[in-house]
C-alpha cells in the first residue's frame, strides 16, 4: 500500500496548530511580566488539550506554572490543588527536574498554608509537610544524580523557608539552608534567586533584634534592578525593621509604597500583609 511522504510544510503547519506549543512559546512573556492572572487564563484550554490526548508531561508543566501562578496571587487553596493534580500525572512519566521543580512549588504551598492556619496542630503538620516535601527534593536531585545549581539552589531555598517561618522551627537550621542556596546561586550567577535569599536572611536578622545587619543588607539589595515583586518583598521587609526600630513615619511611607506595589500584582496575602503592618502602625500614633 502506498503511504504519501509527509513534507516540511505539513510538519510545519503541524506545529502551528499545536495549541500546547503556542502556549508554551507565549507563557515566557507572561512569566516575565508577572501577569499571572493572564497565565492562569490562557493555560486552561492548553491544559484541557494536554490531559485529553495524554500528553503528560506537558500537563505536568503547565500545572506546574499554574501553582507558581497561584501561589503569586497569594491564592494556596487552588495552588495546592494544582500543584496536587500534578502530582498524579508523575506516575505516566518520568522527568526528574520537573519533578524536583513541583517537589519545592509544593513545599512552599504547604508553608503558605501553614502561616494562615489559626489551629496550632494543623499548622505544624502543614510546616512538617513543608519540610518533608522539600527533602523529598533533595532526594530526587541526589538519587538522579542532577547537575543544576540553581535549581538545587531552590530546594535548599525553599527548605530554609520551612524551617525559618515556623514559630517553632530552628533558625539555625533555616541559616544552614539559606548559606547553602546562596552558594548555589552564587555558582549559577543568578541575580534575583540570591537577592530573594537575602531577604529571607534579613527576616533572620530582625527576629534576632539585629537591626544594623539588617539595614546593611536592605541597602545592599536595593542597589540592583528587581522585579517588582522582589523590590516588594524589600519594602515589606524594611517596613518591618523601621517599625521595630520606632521609626513609623517612614515605616508608613514604605508600608504604603509596598502595598501599591502589591495591588498592581494582584498580590492578595502581600496585600493583607501590608494592611496589617498600617494598622500596627497607626495603632502606634
Amino acid at each position: 500500500m502506498y503511504t504519501r511522504p509527509i513534507d516540511g510544510s505539513e510538519c510545519r503547519s503541524s506545529l502551528m496548530n499545536d495549541p500546547i506549543q503556542e502556549y508554551f512559546k507565549a507563557v515566557e512573556n507572561l512569566i516575565k511580566a508577572e501577569q499571572w492572572e493572564e497565565l492562569i487564563e490562557q493555560s486552561t484550554a492548553p491544559l484541557a488539550e494536554a490531559k485529553e490526548v495524554k500528553r503528560h508531561a506537558d500537563a505536568a508543566k503547565i500545572y506546574v506554572q499554574r501553582t507558581s501562578a497561584f501561589f503569586k496571587l497569594g491564592k494556596y487553596a487552588e495552588a495546592l490543588e494544582s500543584t496536587l493534580c500534578c502530582d498524579a500525572l508523575f506516575n505516566d512519566f518520568e522527568n526528574p527536574l520537573l519533578t524536583i521543580h513541583a517537589l519545592y512549588l509544593k513545599s512552599a504551598v504547604y508553608r503558605a498554608l501553614a502561616g494562615q492556619s489559626q489551629i496550632e496542630e494543623e499548622q505544624q503538620k502543614s510546616y512538617r509537610q513543608a519540610i518533608e516535601t522539600a527533602e523529598s527534593a533533595l532526594n530526587v536531585y541526589v538519587e538522579e544524580k542532577i547537575k543544576n545549581e540553581k535549581l538545587l539552589g531552590k530546594v535548599y531555598f525553599n527548605l530554609g523557608a520551612a524551617h525559618a517561618d515556623n514559630p517553632k522551627g530552628d533558625l539555625q537550621d533555616a541559616v544552614l539552608c539559606y548559606q547553602t542556596a546562596l552558594k548555589c546561586f552564587e555558582i549559577s550567577d543568578s541575580l534575583e534567586d540570591k537577592t530573594r535569599t537575602h531577604v529571607r536572611m534579613g527576616k533572620i536578622y530582625l527576629l534576632r533584634n539585629e537591626y544594623e545587619a539588617l539595614k546593611s543588607l536592605i541597602q545592599e539589595a536595593r542597589v540592583n534592578l528587581l522585579p517588582e515583586r522582589l523590590t516588594m518583598h524589600i519594602d515589606y521587609l524594611e517596613a518591618q525593621c523601621l517599625i521595630a526600630v520606632h521609626d513609623d513615619d517612614n515605616a508608613e511611607r514604605m508600608i504604603k509604597s509596598g502595598l501599591a506595589r502589591a495591588v498592581i500584582l494582584h498580590a492578595e496575602e502581600d496585600q493583607r500583609r501590608f494592611n496589617s503592618l498600617l494598622i500596627k502602625v497607626h495603632e502606634k500614633l
